[in-house]
């Protein structure tokens, strides 16, 4: 999640989208003022490098985000992140019950725990992709996580409810949608509109994690697209994907 304040923008950001991109380019625009939350350790290295801000107003405690600091420039100098501990997930240098704010956010949190009536004139972006995409690298991501054959992952990716309907089809509705596959020509009309340097701040972050780089609709079997396109109909049929 990204919130900058002046201009009342707020991202929100969705699962396998390019979205750690988009929060990368954003905060290259963020003030001490704005809201940004962190991300692993290897993304958050990222965008240091890339002068993005670092994650600031995002704890309920502003104790958690000078440990946050401080871990993370122990990252920085070491590579290591300290051991798994209670509520801290393996990989991460914050636990989730610290944060007011965190990755993945959905509209609908953010609307419980931020200031009473913070979305009212909040211009809300966030990212949509061709759910055929979405499916496979998000079962790739899996896999390579838990070290589980991709064919699992599949399977469990597709017995889950809709990863992103939070975001695109809640009760609060985005006001902005970002597609994947037109990003650079979307953040372009985004920077344009909002006074922004977002295109040549994009990164690009994950994308080695897939194993197999062909287009998903040659990899997917009828079956597995014909189940992918009802749970996903809504994102089909709104955005204009093929089935």
């Amino acid at each position: 999640m990204i919130y900058l304040a002046e201009r009342k923008l707020l991202f929100v950001k969705p699962k396998k989208v390019a979205g750690t991109s988009v929060e990368i380019a954003l905060s290259c625009n963020a003030g001490a003022g704005d809201i940004v939350t962190p991300l692993i350790p290897g993304d958050e290295a990222v965008r240091h490098n890339a002068g993005g801000r670092f994650p600031v107003n995002w704890a309920w405690l502003k104790g958690t985000e000078t440990a946050y600091r401080r871990k993370f420039d122990h990252y920085l100098e070491t590579g290591e992140i300290p051991p798994r501990v209670f509520g801290l997930r393996r990989g991460k240098l914050y636990s989730k019950w610290q944060a007011r704010y965190y990755n993945h956010i959905t509209p609908a949190t953010i609307a419980r725990r931020a200031p009473r009536r913070f979305l009212d004139g909040v211009t809300m972006v966030t990212v949509v992709r061709d759910p055929y995409e979405q499916l496979v690298s998000y079962a790739w991501h899996l896999s390579r996580g838990r070290s589980a054959p991709f064919d699992e992952m599949l399977e469990r990716v597709l017995e889950m409810a809709p990863i992103n309907d939070a975001y695109l089809f809640g009760p609060r509705r985005p006001d902005i949608v970002l597609r994947y596959e037109t990003l650079r020509e979307d953040l372009a009309d985004l920077e344009r509109r909002f006074d922004l340097d977002l295109v040549g701040n994009l990164p690009f972050t994950k994308h080695k994690v897939r194993g197999d780089r062909r287009p998903a609709r040659e990899t997917l079997g009828d079956a597995h697209k014909a189940r992918c396109y009802e749970k996903y109909r809504r994102t089909f049929e709104m955005f204009g994907y093929p089935a």
